[in-house]
């Protein structure tokens, strides 16, 4: 026994190093030797998903073994005809690849938007780095029906895609302002830059372009079409150092039915505007703390433009939401970023809202570098996938992160038949126990196996708790054990530690690793379960996650429910 145990605390030592990828998780990370990206996700008809980004393509025309006096003559060697160009990725169930397409302008260019047509092709939005809008109609099998560039003499950049209910179309972005006094204001624009809008067909006709904007800076950020025809815009505006977030209502002809202002103090940022079951509309934006970090804002206005509540997220870090989504239920989720004042890594961020804004539930991905999520879609399961980019898994620039979660913000498994049976079973043992709740991963909690602050004793509560568990569990276990590869039995703890940030880590990892074996040991030498010891030895291990992995309540760290262990199940 002392044998086992004292093995299962290496193996546990060497799998926590591991956190993010596991075999059977739905996710992927795509790139090659230069920054790749994912903007937009969409499923498609066929239930598979889509992504849009960009990937790098340079060709290295330097002959095998050639060597270099200086970076100089190194770079003359790499010729950029191609360079950053769109990207468009389809990924099965499997999350494997079953389309890949790169766009090879003369221009570097970037995909930003995504949407599907009637068909299940795609109608995608980009613009190229010499300044022109890029609208391209591609077909199920990613065979192109056009690609428009259009634009002003000035630059210009596509940020957003809305698809209309009669099929067309409006492109959002930016048009920068010439400086010269010879040049049309109408035409040319009305400040330092504006919001630029247009209109087209299917068919990528142009039916109507407008300018909007005032004297400084203007931002269209994003729209979200209102089922009249028409649609609402989210821009920002710039001007003497101050930045107002706006919402106008836009009809069909491109005229304005109403501007309502967002003001709040600081400096302002906006990202998102998502319609809700109910008809009204979220706006994912940031604001300055007075620490002068972007924190988290999300505002709910009705069909006119009243507001209905708009709720601040201070944090002492920089916290962003590029995307929300509201799903089945009305929820809101939200993916960004987060990165602490006191570290110089960035953690991809996803949050989980009820509908008045009141988070759920919140996870974070990653590990000691940069990495941030850019877009999610609801899927027709209410599970998510997500997109972004991560440079955490490999010693090169950005690549494209691509995942699926479900919504009790477990990762969506690759073989759903397998897990979503096991998940049936257990949830029907334990439906009853509204002490104990199963995650759609196989991931269980038990409320009687919370610990005291520092402690890893098991009290009285905690033995009588396994006493009962336990059998039920491995009772369920036992018919799917062919199936079973482990069953893990995790550590948690709240950050909770009067020590540096780094010793008061290192000491929760020790304790949340006692608390897990100690479940072991007391789990194990139960006479109840002693005929199922043999398999129990061969699947049973534990792992110290410290504060790895926190509970919340209310946006603030529940530290209580935090001091807990978790037991995971991992399918052959």
């Amino acid at each position: 026994m002392k044998f086992l145990l004292s093995l299962l605390i290496i193996l546990s030592c060497l799998h926590s190093t591991i956190i993010e990828f596991k075999p059977d998780d739905y996710q992927i990370v795509l790139g090659k030797n230069f920054d790749d990206e994912a903007f937009d996700v969409i499923e498609d008809y066929d239930f598979n998903i889509s992504i849009i980004g960009y990937t790098q393509n340079f060709v290295n025309t330097a002959k095998p073994h050639q060597s270099f006096n200086n970076a100089f003559d190194y770079l003359n060697a790499i010729q950029n005809s191609h360079g950053e160009q769109l990207r468009l990725i389809k990924l099965d169930s499997q999350a494997q690849i079953v389309n890949d397409i790169n766009f090879k302008l003369s221009a570097f260019n970037r995909g930003t938007n995504i949407i599907k047509t009637v068909d299940n092709g795609y109608i995608l939005g980009g613009y190229t780095h010499s300044g022109q809008m890029l609208i391209s109609s591609l077909d199920e099998k990613g065979k192109d029906h056009f690609l428009k560039q259009f634009g002003t003499a000035n630059f210009d950049q596509l940020h957003a895609l809305v698809k209309l209910d009669d099929g067309s179309c409006i492109a959002i972005g930016t048009s920068q302002t010439s400086r010269s006094d010879r040049d049309n204001i109408f035409v040319q624009g009305l400040g330092h830059s504006d919001v630029y809008l247009v209109k087209y067909e299917p068919d990528g006709k142009i039916i109507w372009k407008k300018k909007y904007g005032s004297t400084g800076k203007d931002i269209g950020i994003d729209g979200v079409a209102t089922g009249d025809g028409g649609f609402i815009l989210l821009a920002l505006s710039k001007e003497k150092g101050t930045s107002m977030l706006t919402a106008v209502k836009i009809n069909d002809t491109g005229d304005t039915a109403w501007l309502k202002e967002l003001p709040k103090l600081g400096h302002n940022k906006g990202f998102k505007i998502i319609k809700t079951l109910q008809n009204n509309y979220i706006i994912a934006a940031g604001f300055e703390n007075k620490d002068t970090q972007e924190n988290i804002r999300l505002i709910k206005i009705n069909d006119e433009g009243e507001l209905l509540w708009d709720k601040s997220f201070y944090n002492d870090a920089n916290e962003r939401l590029n995307d929300i989504s509201v799903d089945l239920r009305g929820n809101i989720i939200g993916v960004g970023y987060s990165q602490s004042s006191s570290r110089s890594d960035m953690d991809a961020l996803v949050r989980y809202y009820d509908s008045n804004a009141n988070m759920i539930w919140e996870r974070k991905f990653g590990k000691e570098r940069q990495d941030a999520f850019s877009s999610v879609a609801l899927l027709h399961d209410n599970s998510f996938a997500i997109a972004g980019f991560t440079n955490s898994f490999a010693d090169k620039g950005k690549q494209i992160w691509v995942l699926k979660l479900n919504d009790d913000g477990s990762l969506v498994k690759k073989r759903m038949k397998q897990y979503s049976t096991l998940y049936e079973a257990l949830h029907n043992e334990f439906k009853q126990t509204p002490d104990v709740k199963i995650y759609k991963d196989l991931r269980i909690t038990h409320d009687g196996l919370i610990f005291k602050q520092g402690s890893s004793t098991l009290s009285t509560v905690h033995k009588s708790t396994l006493d009962d568990f336990m059998p039920r569990l491995f009772n369920v276990l036992l018919p799917y054990k062919q199936q079973i590869k482990n069953l893990h039995i995790n550590g948690y703890t709240s950050t909770e530690w009067n020590a540096p940030k780094t010793q008061a880590y290192l000491n929760n990892t020790r304790l949340s690793n006692d608390r897990a074996i100690h479940i072991l040991e007391y789990s194990y030498q139960l006479k109840s379960i002693a005929s199922h010891r043999d398999w129990i030895s061969q699947v049973l291990s534990t792992d110290g996650h410290s504060y790895s992995n926190l509970i919340y309540a209310e946006n603030e760290e529940n530290k209580i429910r935090s001091r807990r262990v978790e037991f995971e199940i991992t399918i052959r």
